[in-house]
């Protein structure tokens, strides 16, 4: 479910046309990582998309939303993400090489990406001092 995607990077999901909040706790059974058989695993034992799920809501967590099941993620998660930021940072706010961008504009388009990285990192990081 990628609506946890749209508030982590800073979208109100109104926007782009939500018009119910999934993230009110009665709509837990929508996101898998509140399984128990997520909630249980160590970091290390997740998939690659439940990772990026569980970073999605560290992000829209940094990002002031304290409701709902977000409370429930700070709850399960919160003080194991932040022991692991730095590895998902990198995992998933990274730039990584393609083969299918055409040779002549891969060096145009590499440097967009990595202009917005650099700005969407910087204001992660002022959302808090331990990043």
């Amino acid at each position: 479910m990628k609506i946890v995607l749209i508030p982590s990077i800073g979208t109100d999901p109104k926007t782009v046309g939500f018009t119910k909040n999934l993230l009110k706790f009665g709509n837990k059974e929508l996101f898998v990582i509140f399984s128990n058989k997520i909630q249980t695993k160590n970091i290390h034992e997740l998939s690659i998309n439940n990772l990026e799920r569980i970073f999605s809501f560290y992000l829209a967590y940094l990002r002031g939303f304290r409701y709902g099941i977000v409370k429930l993620f700070e709850k399960i998660y919160l003080k194991k993400i932040i022991k692991y930021q730095k590895y998902l940072i990198k995992t998933f706010i990274s730039v990584y090489p393609s083969t299918t961008v055409p040779a002549e504009l891969k060096s145009k388009i590499l440097s967009i990406f990595e202009e917005e990285k650099d700005a969407f990192l910087k204001e992660i990081r002022s959302f808090s001092l331990k990043i």
